[in-house]
């Protein structure tokens, strides 16, 4: 079995990369047809703009994050295994 030396910095690149990706797919909204959906980032907007709600606008934010995180995370991970596999062979 053939160890492989990991790049931490790469897949954190990469990771971080996929999770501000996320952040503007627009995949909010209603499921009514006529409603636009709208990326995540508009939550920002919703925070600054008024704070009516704060204290849910902060942890859905928060809610929102850490699932975005959680498949950036993954994806990233598995993106870093196959580019550090492919600089291995090429040694």
């Amino acid at each position: 079995m053939r160890k492989f030396q990991t790049h931490s910095c790469l897949s954190l690149s990469i990771s971080l990369v996929i999770f501000i990706i996320l952040w503007f797919i627009p995949m909010f909204g209603t499921a009514d047809a006529h409603s636009a959906h709208y990326p995540a980032w508009k939550l920002w907007q919703i925070l600054f703009s008024g704070p009516d709600e704060l204290g849910k606008t902060v942890a859905y934010l928060a809610f929102v994050s850490f699932i975005f995180a959680l498949p950036a995370f993954v994806v990233g991970w598995v993106i870093h295994c196959f580019i550090v596999m492919a600089k291995g062979y090429r040694k």
